[in-house]
């Protein structure tokens, strides 16, 4: 875990997804931003504790169950880039999530993929971590990652 000291980050790495330290992108776009009280966080990566990112077409290179495991590392990344740009004990809630899946054509279940993450969230915030969301299958994402989440949060 970084060396965020907050219960979320301790109750996630505890889960088996430990909040990695907040790596910059070199692309030309903000990892997170706050807007009055919402905190609109980019879209992160499956990027495990090692580095290493999930890669691979949902139903050819990757299992669903991979995919979900996935899923659930984006948040951990995303609450990397949240940490970025706010205390991250001034958080409150989950507003918005879209999850994006790089599948097969005949793959349909979105939703569930996107469901790790959702309860994950609400594993790490309680009631307060259920959100409004939107899950979608794409032909490709950045680097044939399997999964990519954009998320807005609630903070003080």
């Amino acid at each position: 875990m970084s060396g965020i000291d907050w219960p979320v980050a301790r109750l996630s790495a505890d889960l088996g997804y430990p909040i990695p330290d907040y790596v910059p992108s070199p692309n030309r776009f903000l990892a997170a931003r706050k807007a009055g009280n919402l905190v609109f966080v980019s879209s992160v990566t499956p990027r495990r504790s090692d580095g290493s990112e999930v890669s691979g077409k949902i139903l050819v290179d990757v299992s669903v169950d991979a995919a979900k495991d996935a899923a659930k590392w984006c948040v951990a990344n995303s609450l990397a880039a949240l940490a970025s740009v706010v205390d991250p004990t001034t958080v409150v809630g989950v507003v918005d999530m879209l999850v994006a899946c790089n599948t097969a054509q005949e793959f349909g279940d979105h939703s569930e993929i996107a469901d790790a993450a959702s309860l994950h969230l609400e594993a790490l915030f309680g009631a307060a971590g259920r959100h409004t969301r939107g899950a979608i299958g794409c032909a490709s994402l950045v680097r044939n990652v399997c999964v990519v989440a954009k998320i807005v949060y609630e903070a003080m």
